[in-house]
């Protein structure tokens, strides 16, 4: 196979909102950039309680009254989501309430069994806590349609979602 050199150039970037001014990762950015509005919401989409019931069906968590997610790679370079404050948290809130809530972890990577082991570590058993690994598209789907509450830490700027709903 022959490789061709291709060169790329950039002069512009799109971007929301506040994203673009605040995102530090774009502190020396000395192009153009354009302003996108948010996102259009799917108004056809009809979501409903039948649809949630049937997500938690289809993952096997009807037994939870509450679920909260979180979706994100198990990874060295992604170690700013902060999946570890979420265990942290997670930890505190099973031992103030004995509910039947589960915290859902989507996203598979390196660090899986280190995260596995802090939960473990903190008193977390695979009743307060399932790491699902990587899912299909329509499976994360279905997490987010069985979630109640998701989860979105970070600690980088270049990550400042402004809106995220579940």
């Amino acid at each position: 196979m022959e490789y061709m050199e291709t060169k790329y150039y950039f002069n512009g970037m799109y971007l929301s909102g506040e994203y673009g001014k605040n995102a530090s990762g774009l502190k020396n950015w000395n192009k153009n950039m354009y302003e996108v509005p948010p996102p259009v919401f799917d108004t056809d989409f009809n979501l409903s309680v039948e649809k949630k019931i049937a997500a938690k069906n289809k993952l096997n968590l009807a037994d939870y009254n509450n679920i909260a997610l979180f979706v994100g790679g198990l990874r060295h370079r992604l170690i700013y989501k902060r999946l570890d404050l979420v265990l942290k948290a997670w930890a505190l809130y099973k031992n103030e309430k004995i509910d039947n809530s589960v915290l859902l972890i989507v996203g598979d990577g390196e660090l899986r069994s280190y995260y596995e082991d802090m939960a473990s570590k903190l008193g977390l058993g695979p009743k307060d806590v399932i790491f699902k690994g990587f899912v299909s598209k329509n499976e994360l789907i279905d997490c987010y349609l069985a979630s109640n509450v998701f989860l979105l830490p970070s600690e980088d700027n270049n990550e400042a979602f402004w809106n995220s709903f579940s």
